[in-house]
């Protein structure tokens, strides 16, 4: 993957074209995203750099609503453009009032291995508490 971004001189907004899993995940108001499997990773992503159980109230193939757990207030809708192109960040509200948790109802098993076996391949001897 080359780039996570890039920034469109014609209209000013941001692009999301790739994403590397290293980089942190900062959203904006009025960001576009290529595909819906680019919304959806970086959901995903997002939730486990910031360790919140966040969660997809609907995940259909035009529109994407993200929710936290409980009463938190923090919020984004994802919904495909007039050209049907796109996905563009429509509403965002990062504002949480949870706490972070150990379990985050989007992060699966595979994601998790695509982040630490790259870490295990350079230290194997490392131990568990080391990897948290």
């Amino acid at each position: 993957m080359q780039q996570l971004s890039y920034f469109d001189n014609e209209k000013g907004k941001q692009k999301f074209t790739k994403l590397k899993l290293s980089d942190e995940i900062t959203y904006k108001v009025g960001q576009i995203f290529t595909n819906v499997d680019l919304v959806r990773t970086s959901v995903r992503e997002y939730a486990l750099q910031k360790r919140k159980d966040i969660w997809c109230k609907k995940n259909e193939k035009y529109r994407i609503v993200v929710k936290c757990q409980g009463n938190c207030p923090f919020h984004m809708r994802f919904s495909i453009s007039e050209p049907k192109t796109y996905f563009v960040l429509g509403r965002y509200n990062p504002d949480h009032k949870c706490y972070s948790t150990g379990k985050i109802r989007l992060i699966k098993t595979g994601l998790l291995a695509k982040k630490l076996v790259p870490i295990l391949k350079h230290s194997p001897v490392m131990k568990l508490k080391d990897l948290q």
